[in-house]
């Protein structure tokens, strides 16, 4: 039996501290009444309780991603070593595989990603590089031929770079947004209340919970923009008429 370890989180109603041996944590006694005001709150709410859970989704994904049936380049790069493999090989038991060729033929691994680029590769970095004007050979040495593992590196920076265009897009879109209903209004804007979302909360939980407590007062046409400002929360609220606005402010305890 492993030694308590005592932990500290705050009620998500009444925001007082509660104590609790994080070992015993499960998913059948994480919602207790909080011993200040009585209400129930959540336990799994504590950061280290949270990273603990998330630890555990991590392994099981883990564990899942492994028993599902191995990929076609894994495939490939199992041929390529000279391996056979049963029916129904599975992709931790390709990758196993392949760790262990790796392993025993470190030359035959060089060799792979010195051979030249596929056109698969090639076809994705001519994708990327089009709205650039550029083509995958601006890319290569010289004369030479991209080889796989050069295109490998680069197509990993190129989507990292696209990924990053694309959530900048995206956070620009939600910021015009966000103009737009201050702009328009009329609008409420606040800190937020402790009495129904918790400190830890990231913006798209609050809003979540925000728009189930308006949907239970029958006010579906409220809509709400959640965002962090000074360090605090920042609720954005908008209605068709200040009637509507006003019981949402009031629901939400925004000033």
């Amino acid at each position: 039996m492993s030694e308590p370890s005592y932990v500290t989180c705050r009620c998500q109603q009444c925001d007082g501290h509660i104590e609790f041996d994080i070992n015993e944590l499960a998913a059948e006694n994480g919602i207790v009444p909080c011993p200040h005001c009585g209400l129930e709150t959540m336990l799994s709410k504590c950061p280290k309780a949270r990273a603990l859970s998330n630890q555990a989704t991590h392994e099981t994904y883990i564990a899942h991603a492994r028993s599902e049936p191995a990929t076609e380049k894994q495939k490939a790069k199992l041929r390529y070593f000279g391996c056979t493999w049963d029916e129904g090989v599975t992709k931790g038991q390709a990758h196993d595989a392949i760790d262990e060729c790796i392993r025993l033929f470190p030359e035959k691994e060089a060799e792979y990603y010195a051979r030249p680029a596929t056109e698969e590769q090639l076809a994705r970095m001519r994708e990327i590089l089009k709205p650039g004007d550029e083509d995958p050979e601006d890319y290569a040495e010289s004369d030479k031929p991209l080889t796989y593992g050069e295109a490998k590196c680069l197509l990993e920076d190129l989507e990292l770079e696209e990924r990053q265009k694309a959530e900048e897009e995206f956070w620009r879109e939600i910021d015009g947004v966000r103009r737009q209903i201050d702009e328009d209004g009329p609008a409420r804007k606040s800190a937020g209340s402790k009495e129904w979302f918790n400190k830890w909360d990231r913006p798209s939980e609050v809003e979540a919970k925000a728009r189930a407590r308006l949907a239970q007062k029958g006010l579906l046409n409220v809509e709400v923009v959640v965002g962090y400002a000074y360090g605090k929360i920042i609720i954005n609220l908008d209605a068709r008429t200040d009637n509507e606005l006003a019981k949402a402010a009031k629901i939400l305890n925004i000033a």
